[in-house]
């Protein structure tokens, strides 16, 4: 039915209302509303893609239906904007609609690609962005109120959000520039002040350089001046106070300044190793060891041993984590993976302690985390993730390098094997396509093993399409390109209501 009916509609209704007040003289007048508001707005059930397995375990797409009734729309009544701020699932199907409204008056109308129509329940509506005929975007469906004085109300604006990325999956994307001038090994990266560090041997010195990835994109490489420091300990690198610290000139503390300077002699202790830094509230503390065993570096560089005998590989790569504890405010846990397992070996390294406690060996436990050649371990999106090369242990069926994530949710005691949404690009021939050049296994294979992973922490400020500079993953290869990653719904600022 279309909208020319709407004014005659108005009309009687406007008639009406003068033949019952010239009937009688004696009768008191009615007055009718001028309210033309829209005080509700709901979608009904949708069709949606899917995707599933079938009876001979291959992937299939079909099309199931979903009750968007639960998905809550907002209405700006200054603005004239409804709009659903949590948006649909991705492949949810929006041309053809069913809504349900509330309003002022049952004259109720809408418009879209310059038609005029008058609203039913039973109505499907295309509220896609585009028009099917012209291809010319288009803004949102207009609808819109007719009081029941015959006025016609301003139009409110109708968008139906429909995320466009599954918001758990993770998403690559590969920078073949910059890239280092000399290639390196045994690197280790840690990211500090919007800039992601890397540590590695170029021939048989270590350097360190530096890239800026403040802005979500990574700049050009750039060294940080080490003149005057010998053997300096990649593995020792740590961040602390959102400062890099590391060990050089025969195990003395470094740390590199916000000028990107390096100072030494922090502190008078001669350390073997660098274990984690911990920003507690209360007083910041460095974990590390010396000759003699681990303990804790405070604020001021005063040294405590805190747990004689135990000690840490001095040359192997530790990752680390901390977290406040659920049942305690006061009391803080670190979680450290030593990639220092042999290459027959079923399991990493994992240890714990709480703020008040020592370190303690995680045994082997039913989910182990897998012993991977170059392990790395990152804290990302409130969980553990830990990936690497192969696993030469007998019998593993893991011999691909980058083949999957492995997650944590108990602080490192368990692991689990991530078999979707977080994953690694494959070869070509694992995914069955062609012309898939993104493969990480390659890219590991490609640089002999030698790659660091760390993890930025997120900028509050929008980029121009009005999302985050997110918590990105960033993958350093051993030629200096660069891998980003990160979770979909990370990259978007929550919508407030």
């Amino acid at each position: 039915m279309k909208i020319k009916c709407l004014p005659l509609l108005a009309a009687f209704l406007t008639v009406s209302f003068i033949v019952t007040s010239c009937l009688n003289s004696d009768e008191t007048e009615a007055t009718y509303s001028f309210n033309s508001s829209i005080t509700a707005f709901s979608l009904g059930t949708l069709h949606i893609d899917r995707m599933g397995i079938d009876s001979n375990g291959e992937d299939s797409a079909y099309v199931d239906t979903i009750n968007c009734a639960k998905y809550p729309f907002s209405i700006d009544q200054t603005t004239r904007v409804i709009e659903n701020k949590d948006s649909l699932p991705v492949g949810t199907h929006i041309d053809k609609v069913v809504t349900d409204l509330e309003a002022d008056s049952e004259v109720i109308f809408y418009t879209k690609s310059g038609k005029d129509t008058l609203w039913t329940s039973t109505d499907s509506i295309d509220f896609t962005m585009n028009d099917p005929e012209t291809g010319v975007q288009e803004h949102a469906v207009m609808f819109g109120v007719y009081a029941y004085s015959g006025t016609r109300g301003k139009t409110y604006k109708v968008k139906v959000n429909v995320h466009l990325q599954e918001p758990d999956t993770i998403t690559w994307k590969n920078f073949n520039s910059p890239a280092f001038s000399t290639p390196l090994a045994e690197m280790k990266a840690v990211y500090a002040g919007g800039k992601v560090f890397v540590f590695g041997k170029d021939g048989t010195e270590t350097v360190i350089r530096y890239m800026e990835v403040s802005s979500g994109e990574p700049q050009a490489w750039q060294d940080v001046e080490v003149t005057g420091l010998s053997s300096i300990q990649a593995a020792s690198a740590t961040v602390w106070r959102d400062e890099v610290y590391f060990l050089a000139n025969g195990g003395k503390l470094c740390r590199i300044k916000p000028d990107l300077s390096v100072e030494t002699g922090l502190c008078g202790e001669t350390f073997t190793q660098l274990i984690a830094g911990a920003d507690y509230e209360a007083e910041p503390v460095m974990y590390a060891c010396t000759a003699d065993g681990s303990g804790i570096l405070s604020a001021d560089y005063t040294w405590t041993l805190s747990d004689p005998g135990m000690n840490f590989a001095a040359d192997k790569n530790i990752f680390s984590a901390n977290a406040e504890v659920s049942y305690n405010s006061n009391l803080h846990r670190i979680i450290v993976m030593v990639d220092d397992r042999a290459a027959n070996d079923t399991a990493a390294t994992v240890y714990s302690r709480l703020s008040n406690g020592g370190w303690m060996e995680y045994a082997t436990s039913n989910a182990p985390l897998p012993g991977l050649e170059n392990i790395s371990m990152i804290s990302y999106d409130k969980k553990l993730y830990a990936f690497g090369g192969k696993s030469t242990a007998s019998g593993t069926t893991l011999t691909r390098p980058f083949g999957y994530f492995f997650s944590s949710t108990d602080n490192g005691l368990t692991w689990q094997q991530v078999e979707e949404e977080m994953a690694f690009p494959q070869e070509a021939a694992e995914k069955g396509a062609n012309g898939i050049t993104e493969s990480f296994g390659k890219r590991y294979t490609d640089n002999g093993g030698a790659y660091a992973a760390a993890v930025s922490i997120p900028q509050e400020e929008l980029n121009a399409e009005g999302a985050l500079n997110p918590s990105f993953i960033w993958i350093v290869w051993g030629d200096g390109t660069v891998s980003r990653g990160h979770i979909n719904r990370l990259g978007f600022k929550p919508k407030q209501w």
